[in-house]
């Protein structure tokens, strides 16, 4: 449902009463306003796919636990209020998320996703993750088997964690499906997934995330002025090095086919019905962390999905896919107030999602400009 005019009355946090229409006197509430004339109110919007432990530049060093936890503030100061960690080491994730749940320092929810890699061997088993650690499981290595993945899923249930499975093309998503997981993260920049996989997928209520940022190749977002404000300025600086590099674009070349594949696959998930997330895949080289999620929505859109589709997958559906439904990725009396506001209707311009960054672009270009 949407509101056109209206307010949203927030005590200790939380989300107190929704108003359609004229809102009683915030004087007699005894209310603060934030003002939102010719602004939509929106839930927080939630990254189901990044990567804490590397920077997004072509660093292999690790990232610090403090790194993280200026990452995590990145996202928040974006209007990404809850993100999930794959793939990095858990142990300095979860002191990470320890210091954010406490309060101690400020940044955007934490949850995390333990990966398995190959097929056997020390870590390959649920039961390498600590008990009260890990939110999900997923599953990343080349070809996995179904009975492996039976096993797996299996195991999983009984400590009540999603299972995702990290694919790279349509035999890969088949096999997931067969071994009965809760999500596809990636799909297929390979190849067409088939139409019968995708109404499987929603028969099962198999949640999808397409990751486009990760073929987008990310060369023209270096400059937006949230990557400007968020972005370690050094490593911007090492970023640009690295690009000035005759040999960059090499292995950037086959990027557009990928994302092309990836944006049929999108679109033909959405056409059968398939429940959709929003991931980005920040951390891999040139997705940095913050604003990650603007630019993959604006993608999805470009790829014919409906901008309402786009923003209910970057709140609700993340959301329940989390298993945090209960307390955020939507606009209800109780529930936690994680809300952003932008200028103008997304439901009509999905760029509205980063219009304080075209305020500040134009600001500066008026301010500066010769």
């Amino acid at each position: 449902k949407v509101i056109e005019s209206g307010a949203v009355l927030i005590r200790n946090g939380r989300i107190a009463e929704i108003y359609d229409g004229t809102a009683p006197d915030p004087k007699v509430l005894k209310a603060e306003v934030i003002e939102g004339a010719g602004k939509t109110v929106l839930p927080g919007l939630i990254d189901v796919d990044v990567h804490l432990g590397l920077s997004g530049g072509f660093s292999a060093q690790p990232a610090t636990e403090k790194q993280m936890q200026r990452e995590l503030a990145e996202y928040l100061y974006s209007g990404i209020t809850a993100v999930e960690s794959v793939g990095d080491s858990i142990d300095p994730v979860l002191k990470v998320r320890g210091a954010i749940d406490s309060g101690e320092r400020l940044g955007a929810q934490l949850f995390v996703c333990g990966t398995l890699g190959a097929p056997e061997g020390p870590g390959s088993h649920v039961d390498a993750f600590p008990r009260k650690g890990v939110d999900s499981i997923q599953v990343r290595c080349p070809h996995p088997t179904s009975a492996r993945l039976r096993a797996i899923a299996a195991e999983s249930r009984t400590r009540n964690l999603p299972v995702v499975v990290h694919t790279v093309d349509r035999e890969e998503v088949a096999n997931a499906l067969k071994a009965g997981v809760d999500g596809i993260r990636q799909g297929s920049f390979r190849d067409a997934i088939p139409q019968e996989t995708f109404a499987a997928m929603k028969q099962a209520r198999v949640t999808y995330d397409p990751t486009l940022r990760a073929a987008d190749g990310g060369l023209t977002q270096l400059n937006r002025p949230l990557v400007l404000q968020t972005a370690p300025p050094e490593l911007l600086s090492a970023i640009r090095k690295a690009m000035a590099s005759p040999d960059f674009l090499k292995p950037r070349e086959g990027l557009r086919g990928s994302l092309n594949t990836a944006e049929a696959n999108l679109l033909h998930a959405w056409q059968a019905g398939v429940t959709l997330v929003t991931g980005s895949d920040a951390g891999s080289p040139l997705v940095l962390h913050g604003p990650t999620l603007q630019r993959e929505l604006e993608l999805w859109v470009e790829a014919g999905i409906p901008n309402g589709v786009a923003l209910q997958a970057a709140t609700w559906n993340a959301a329940r896919l989390l298993r945090a439904d209960r307390r955020f990725g939507a606009i209800r009396a109780g529930m936690e107030a994680t809300l952003v506001i932008v200028d103008g209707n997304p439901l009509t311009d999905i760029r509205a999602m980063r219009s304080e960054e075209r305020r500040v672009e134009k600001e500066c270009r008026s301010r500066w400009s010769p």
